[in-house]
């Protein structure tokens, strides 16, 4: 990672040679923006504004703050902006995603209204749908306990939640013992790999690092378990220098495979998925070992990053990569499938009606192909980020959520279906 910033720093030198004063906070925090290193890029931007108040810094500046997920500043920000510069079809779009996003459904309504610009026109139909979704959805008598796991949440990032051999396996950027340094791109540590265990009175116990011979320097994220608990299927993240025109260089997602041998786990290695020019994650493999389900964002998807269905051929090899399909996957992202053994698939999207940012929908297979996912309603779902879903019996399971009145960011919170 040094070198990797290095380059960054080489390249904003180039930038800022010459300039002076608010120019170069302005050049340092778009090269930033660039390398999608957003707290870096809020911190220069606050800096150039103070000096200066530009119509694209403060664009970007509302961008920054809404991928951090900071979606009251973006909203602040882009008000700003439509007081100092006046009203355009993007700022009335962007007013209307953080407004959707705060769960103020009736002002992203009311912002949406005269986007007549074609290119951004499926983002506002989104917004519209959503608001007539969540009034239907109201109706239905649907009721879900959700709890925060306190004992197992701290004030940094808990995600991607898993039971193994009835524990609970989990990532997180909380401060461990083996990572030291921060992640560019939040500013927060990278994320590891955690287990919490239950103890005799049946509750969840503070967290341990699950194993040191998994977590490593980089991003260590969604895993799954075989049913015998002997292999694990895990994200990591890894920097490649792009071949990829759609890519700048920087981290991308890969998988990898470990096997419990003697009470270890293996040398982690690259699952045969991968390829050199894209991300793939978010592993889930099923209950009896034939379907390997993962994120990717391959050509010929339908945007953003898509699930795929692999299946096992043999011990050692598995099929070519299936796309779910327009029923499940979007123009946007669809991350975090689980596959529960009773063979539903739960998922996230920031593409389909919903609450807002990303919900958590279900879906079947059925006669041939997948049915229209549902909404699993409010309770489970908010106007923040719902992702990352499993369950730990039929009516009961863990979820990642970033609302508030958590520990930290993101949170996992027990569910119960009644």
């Amino acid at each position: 990672m040094k070198y990797i910033l290095s380059f960054i720093f080489i390249g904003i030198s180039f930038l800022i040679f010459g300039q002076k004063g608010w120019e170069k906070d302005l050049a340092v925090a778009e090269a930033y923006m660039q390398q999608h290193a957003y707290q870096q890029a809020v911190n220069y931007y606050n800096l150039s504004l103070q000096v200066n108040e530009t119509k694209e810094g403060l664009s970007n500046l509302g961008e920054a703050h809404f991928q951090l997920r900071e979606y009251k500043e973006a909203l602040l920000t882009w008000t700003k902006l439509e007081q100092s510069f006046g009203v355009s079809g993007l700022i009335k779009l962007n007013l209307a995603r953080a407004e959707f996003y705060l769960g103020h459904y009736q002002n992203a309504l009311n912002q949406v209204q005269g986007i007549e610009d074609s290119a951004l026109t499926r983002q506002a139909k989104l917004i519209v749908s959503s608001c007539d979704s969540i009034k239907s959805w109201e109706k239905m008598n649907v009721t879900t306990r959700v709890r925060n796991m306190r004992v197992v949440n701290t004030s940094a990032s808990e995600i991607a939640p898993v039971q193994y051999d009835n524990q609970l396996v989990f990532s997180s950027d909380r401060q461990g013992v083996l990572i030291k340094r921060n992640y560019e791109q939040t500013g927060n540590r990278f994320y590891d790999l955690y287990l919490s265990k239950k103890n005799l009175k049946n509750r969840w116990e503070k967290p341990v690092l699950f194993s040191a011979g998994i977590n490593s320097a980089n991003h260590e994220g969604a895993a799954s378990f075989n049913l015998e608990g002997d292999e694990i299927y895990f994200t990591r993240s890894e920097f490649t220098q792009s071949e990829n025109r759609n890519h700048s260089d920087e981290n991308r997602l890969k998988l990898y495979k470990s096997e419990l041998k003697n009470g270890r786990w293996s040398k982690p290695l690259w699952f045969m998925m991968n390829d050199s020019l894209h991300s793939f994650g978010h592993p889930c493999i099923s209950e009896d070992g034939s379907y390997f389900f993962f994120v990717a964002d391959l050509p010929n998807g339908f945007g953003g990053t898509d699930i795929y269905l692999s299946l096992k051929i043999t011990d050692s090899t598995w099929s070519e990569p299936i796309n779910l399909g327009a029923s499940v996957n979007t123009s946007e992202n669809e991350l975090y499938p689980y596959f529960s053994p009773s063979e539903e698939l739960y998922f996230s999207s920031n593409g389909l009606a919903g609450y807002g940012a990303y919900d958590l929908y279900q879906t079947t297979f059925r006669n041939g192909k997948w049915r229209t996912p549902s909404n699993l309603g409010k309770g489970i779902n908010s106007s923040y980020d719902e992702f990352s879903l499993t369950l730990l019996n039929p009516q009961k399971g863990v979820f990642s959520s970033n609302r508030p009145g958590g520990k930290g960011r993101e949170d996992l919170y027990l569910f119960l279906f009644e």
